[in-house]
């Protein structure tokens, strides 16, 4: 991406938009100090986790948890020949570095980044102050640069919702938790942007080290065979076998023995459970599955099995609108037009495409928590934002409203669960209108 440019220009159009209405300006300068302030105090925690600064002060699970115990705790597995690293005995009741360590799911090839931060340094709490540093950096840069790329007055609007959408529960508790799943966000949505440039090889490498990590990213492999593009897809192929054959020769070949002999039969097949466990887990699960919880819930006779098959018909529909609408995106929406403005609804739309793809397959997954599940939609609330009007306002300060808080895990008792389970319901199903709407437009 010519990004020099691109970020002057649509700085300087923001700066415009904001000289502009006089109205706005003092309440985005506020907005943007309150997400300075609140960013800066999460950096606090992340520093030093006795100070209760954090994305949801004075929850205690919160507190206590960390995905990045799961990736550091496995890397040391691997590097010591463990045979099965998705055997969650090796995780349980175990701390590291005051946290509860979490159990690794990912795939084999994401053992990479944490084992080459151990190279840089083997103190847990310095890796986590990195990992914080490096993953809000991530998101911050691709949310500018997909600002950047659409340009003019819609771009501008989008950079105008950052500190909205900075400051999102979903959002701060993804970085707080140390979870992937952010950054794996950030990178395959910038991959986009330089594949419309012609940047094949750096989109390839960046949309590899997403899909390795949460394989959902790959629904824009999809919608990019719909697209006929194939150099980006060449490209993505060839970084993941490079990485599939470093992780192997690093580790041996264990962990995709285990990975593909124990973990990905229980990833594709009905999780039992969920089913099983007392109260409603399902009010903390963002997924197709979570929404059969959910929906088991207020008293609709559904099951583990009936959930299996919903979630794969939803996942054939999913690939299907992601390759159809590709194959009706018309050309490269990043080409020289005629019509400047043209040309900017049409990166803009495209833009809104890719996230919507993200949004919903990341809800394929068997689980995904609604502490970072909305991160995504927020970012995809303010494109949708860069360009509404009228009503659209009032439904869009509605989606904010559902999709910026979390509830904190502390309420999670019998006297609040119907309060907990109305909500996220309602949340979810706002997740769903909001991606599914823009991914029926484009297919």
């Amino acid at each position: 991406m010519r990004l020099g440019k691109g970020w002057t220009a649509v700085v300087r159009e923001a700066n415009s938009v904001l000289v502009e209405s006089p109205r706005l300006r003092p309440l985005w300068w506020l907005a943007a100090a309150v997400a300075v302030i609140r960013i800066g105090l999460l950096g606090a925690f992340m520093m030093d986790a006795r100070f209760d600064f954090g994305a949801l002060p004075g929850d205690s699970f919160y507190r206590s948890h960390s995905c990045l115990t799961a990736y550091w705790r496995a890397a040391e597995l691997a590097r010591a020949g463990e045979d099965n690293l998705y055997d969650t005995a090796l995780y349980e009741e175990r701390r590291l570095g005051g946290f509860d360590v979490d159990a690794y799911l990912y795939p084999p090839p994401f053992l990479l980044w944490p084992s080459g931060a151990a190279l840089l340094s083997n103190d847990f709490k310095a890796i986590r102050k990195g990992w914080f540093v490096l993953e809000l950096g991530c998101f911050l840069w691709a949310y500018g640069a997909v600002a950047a790329w659409i340009g003019g007055r819609s771009g501008a609007r989008c950079l105008l919702w950052l500190p909205v959408v900075a400051t999102g529960l979903p959002v701060l508790l993804g970085l707080q938790m140390g979870n992937f799943h952010l950054a794996a966000l950030a990178l395959a949505t910038m991959a986009m942007p330089a594949v419309e440039d012609g940047h094949h090889g750096r989109a390839g490498f960046w949309m590899a080290a997403a899909v390795s990590a949460k394989i959902f990213p790959a629904i824009l492999l999809i919608f990019l065979a719909g697209r006929r593009k194939p150099a980006p897809i060449l490209w993505t192929t060839g970084w993941l076998a490079l990485l599939t054959a470093v992780t192997v020769i690093v580790f041996g070949p264990a962990p995709l023995a285990s990975f593909l002999g124990f973990h990905l039969p229980r990833l594709v097949g009905p999780e039992l459970a969920p089913w099983e466990a007392p109260g409603l887990f399902g009010t903390v699960n963002a997924s197709i599955v979570g929404l059969g919880l959910k929906v088991r819930a207020i008293g609709f006779p559904l099951g583990p099995f009936g959930s299996h098959v919903a979630s794969c018909v939803y996942a054939i529909v999913l690939f299907s609108a992601a390759f159809a609408a590709g194959l009706n995106e018309k050309g490269s929406p990043a080409a020289p037009e005629i019509d400047r403005r043209a040309g900017e609804q049409a990166r803009l739309l495209a833009a809104q495409t890719w996230l919507a793809f993200l949004a919903l397959a990341s809800m394929s997954a068997p689980f995904l928590p609604d502490a970072y599940a909305g991160a995504v939609a927020l970012w995809l609330l303010a494109l949708v934002a860069a360009k509404a009007h009228g009503r659209q306002v009032v439904w869009i300060a509605f989606a904010f409203v559902l999709l910026w808080p979390v509830l904190p895990s502390r309420i999670a008792v019998p006297g609040f669960e119907p309060l907990r389970l109305g909500f996220t319901l309602a949340a979810q199903l706002v997740f769903l209108a909001l991606a599914g709407r823009i991914a029926v437009r484009s297919a």
